[in-house]
């Protein structure tokens, strides 16, 4: 352990004793808080001695001092306007972890975002959000999530009410401003039973310096409920996020989640979901783009616990110059799991001589009526394809944009149009763009 992850470490854990001493919450949120500083008890940042670490190194988050979450927002702070953001009907943000809406939100018919810290503390009317807190996700095998828990003291609460049909998005955005600081972002969503609604998620920096963000969200997908999960990673290029994404669905639950990754220095996402109720579906979706020498993990676990549940996972990558991915999904069938049905593929294209990628697929099926399959792809963009294009006047650099975008378009198009489909575009085509000019030498 390096001297300035000692000082990191214990500052964070300062900085949670003093959580702790304002008190005001609830038991089960101590009692959780309590599971989480022992399981960081003794420990280090995780390192690539441990098997689900085993392709990223967090040596550059350990050289340097991290300060703990600390002190009440800035006065004045306003939420950032974004191409996507403003698509959305219901505009939320936490800025360096803490929670900000517009200074005159209305009153938004079947939903309701609200302050974790208000509502956990009495503040504001006890939300269905605190049956999610701390329920969904695992505090004892995952450190980030063990320290989100541990600095909780603020978040986004949403709740979508039964049976409400939620035509424009609601938007949250995830803003990390101070540097060498680490933020604590949290998330509790509970989907009412038969409701129907669309989040979106961008992640965003502001600044120079490097940032650190441990996020965390629980969802909670209630019988008949739809939920679609946009999530928009476009940090800046000395920004360190892990973000870590829990869900249970109840029967006949369904959850889209799309998880775009565009930016960062170093991006782990994490997803763990669990199809508890029979008739559940879950669909996981990603893309992630490569350039420089960023680092991009996705590491998802789908557990099929009961009968008849349905899951797809489609993650693509597309990686140029020194960049390097890894992609680990993991799909369990309990023995009670009959009937499952299940489909997996990561299909990946490296555009740089020195991009990697580790993809490791992987089922473990303890049921013997299912149908299940999965596979992953390595390659480079067809010399034929770009030899055509070319023999129709078009330039190496626009058939090369051609086929990346059209490697990515299957992502997209799976995202609810009213997210704003020219909006996203756009910024996957930002990303393209530069992981293709330095792939092939066209950099400044």
């Amino acid at each position: 352990m390096t001297s300035a992850e000692k000082r990191s470490i214990s500052a964070w854990l300062e900085a949670s004793a003093r959580i702790v001493d304002v008190g005001d919450e609830a038991p089960f949120l101590r009692e959780a808080r309590s599971q989480a500083l022992a399981t960081l008890s003794g420990q280090s940042l995780p390192t690539r001695r441990l098997e689900s670490w085993k392709y990223t190194s967090l040596n550059e988050i350990a050289k340097i001092e991290w300060a703990a979450p600390r002190g009440p927002l800035q006065k004045n702070q306003e939420l950032p306007a974004t191409p996507l953001s403003r698509q959305a009907g219901l505009r939320a943000g936490l800025i360096d972890g803490r929670f900000v809406t517009e200074p005159e939100t209305p009153k938004y018919q079947g939903a309701r975002l609200v302050s974790l810290s208000e509502t956990r503390t009495g503040e504001l009317a006890p939300s269905g959000c605190l049956d999610v807190l701390g329920q969904v996700a695992d505090l004892k095998r995952h450190f980030f999530t063990a320290l989100n828990t541990a600095l909780l003291d603020d978040g986004a609460c949403l709740e979508i009410e039964p049976n409400a049909q939620i035509a424009e998005p609601i938007h949250l955005s995830i803003v990390d401003s101070k540097s060498q600081t680490l933020s604590c972002p949290r998330l509790a969503l509970k989907a009412g039973a038969g409701s129907r609604a669309t989040l979106v998620i961008e992640h965003l920096t502001f600044g120079d310096g490097p940032r650190l963000a441990a996020f965390v969200s629980e969802i909670i997908v209630e019988p008949q409920a739809e939920l679609d999960l946009i999530l928009v990673q476009r940090e800046e290029s000395e920004s360190f996020l892990a973000s870590n994404l829990y869900a249970r669905l109840e029967q006949h639950g369904r959850l889209r989640v799309h998880t775009l990754t565009l930016g960062g220095r170093l991006v782990r996402n994490e997803v763990v979901s669990e199809l508890a109720g029979q008739g559940a579906e879950v669909d996981l979706r990603g893309l992630f783009i490569g350039s420089e020498d960023r680092h991009i993990d996705h590491q998802t676990t789908i557990d099929h616990a009961v009968s008849h549940c349905t899951s797809r996972e489609l993650y693509k990558g597309v990686l140029g110059d020194s960049s390097r991915g890894v992609f680990c999904g993991r799909i369990i069938v309990r023995p009670d799991a009959q009937k499952t049905d299940s489909q997996q593929s990561n299909p990946n294209l490296l555009l740089g001589e020195k991009a990697e990628i580790d993809t490791q697929p992987q089922l473990e099926i303890y049921a013997d009526d299912v149908r299940c399959s999965h596979g992953s792809t390595i390659g480079r963009l067809d010399p034929e394809a770009l030899f055509y294009l070319q023999s129709r006047a078009i330039g190496p650099e626009s058939a090369r944009a051609i086929l990346t975008r059209g490697f990515a378009q299957e992502i997209v198009e799976t995202v609810p149009k009213a997210v704003g489909h020219p909006q996203l575009e756009s910024l996957i085509a930002g990303a393209l763009e530069a992981a293709t000019a330095q792939a092939f030498g066209e950099g400044p």
